[in-house]
């Protein structure tokens, strides 16, 4: 499999609402900072339900004459822009034998912090400026004349997926944050339903052995936490991955551990006050989206500190710095060992919302 890109093209433009349009990027800063501080939700549910059913054909998207398929997103002001989607189009000229080919759309989730700083940056589109969903794709740079993929291999796993994850799921049993987890679960008295994890890599392909067990080791963590939480409840639990990059291979190695991979964002729409949710440091704004539409029981990630890290794809923003003050008490469970360090040497923690 090879390297993909990401490919972003704006709205239609007969489908912008031009009277939502703010008239200067210094109106459209304030309008977002005057939304921010009121509370205004940047995620819904129902948006992300309705981005869902679009994304994966559970109704018919709007067509133009041309029947060009749109897909609608709805914005912060409860306007809708039309992006059109490109899977299956060539873009050519691109480059001296160069064209891209272009594959299937996905979300772009940007929280508010990145929608300001978008807007600062020199060539910023006023477009989208209310629009903490957008349309984004992958496509495959190609030569003109061969259509081959120009960009490099990814590397293959070298064992086969189900037993490299059966291998480290084994091990990880055996190491002193399983035990602490284990530990951290006695304390922990809510109901629960559901295990969701989120943004935790495919394991077939990647850039490197480092890759392939950081990936794996995130899958055994969660696997493991499924089948303790299954012991310690009389309840059913789903367990649920959502990961863009899953290949065939990945859904069925996780799918022999109980686990369900859903497509995006079908696992963001799970996420309610009974579940688990584990991520370790994603590249997209999952703090944001969690605390707009739910409190679950448990969170592990990475901790949220003070500092805001801006430029993180998953920032510590003031709303997340404040429901985790309101509703969480913290546990250490992964020491910050340079020897065996957390996936991304992050400082990942868990997270159990106080009883009432």
């Amino acid at each position: 499999m090879h390297v993909l890109s990401t490919l972003h093209r704006p709205p239609e433009m007969d489908a912008r609402p031009f009277k939502d349009w703010p008239s200067s990027f210094a109106i459209a800063l304030a309008r977002l900072d005057e939304w921010y501080q009121e509370g205004k939700p940047f995620f819904t549910k129902n948006d992300l339900e309705d981005l869902s059913n679009q994304l994966n054909r559970r109704y018919p998207t709007r067509r133009t004459n041309a029947q060009r398929r749109l897909i609608a997103v709805k914005g912060l002001t409860g306007s809708v822009v039309l992006y059109s989607d490109l899977t299956g189009q060539i873009i050519p000229n691109q480059g001296p034998n160069e064209e891209w080919a272009v594959k299937s759309p996905y979300v772009r989730y940007v929280c508010y912090e990145k929608l300001k700083e978008v807007l600062r940056k020199p060539n910023a589109n006023i477009v989208e400026a209310f629009y903490p969903m957008q349309i984004d794709h992958l496509m495959l740079r190609r030569a003109i004349n061969t259509k081959k993929p120009l960009t490099p291999k990814w590397a293959e796993c070298p064992e086969p997926v189900e037993q490299y994850l059966k291998q480290h799921l084994e091990s990880w049993k055996k190491t002193t944050e399983y035990h602490k987890l284990e530990k951290i679960l006695k304390l922990f008295k809510h109901d629960i339903t559901k295990v969701i994890n989120l943004g935790s890599g495919w394991m077939e392909f990647g850039m490197g052995l480092e890759e392939f067990s950081r990936c794996a080791t995130q899958h055994a963590l969660t696997i493991v936490l499924y089948q303790l939480l299954q012991k310690k409840t009389n309840n059913t639990i789903k367990h649920y991955a959502q990961d863009p990059a899953y290949t065939a291979v990945d859904i069925l190695a996780l799918s022999l551990h109980g686990c369900e991979v859903l497509e995006d964002p079908q696992a963001l729409i799970e996420i309610d006050d009974d579940s688990v949710v584990f991520a370790c440091c994603p590249g997209f704004p999952l703090k944001d989206i969690t605390t707009d539409i739910a409190r679950p029981a448990m969170l592990i990630w990475d901790q949220v500190h003070e500092r805001f890290g801006a430029r993180s794809q998953n920032p510590n923003s003031p709303r997340v710095r404040e429901m985790i003050a309101a509703h969480y008490d913290c546990h250490r469970f992964w020491d910050q060992d340079p020897q065996h360090p957390a996936p991304f040497k992050s400082d990942l923690v868990v997270y159990i919302r106080r009883r009432k």
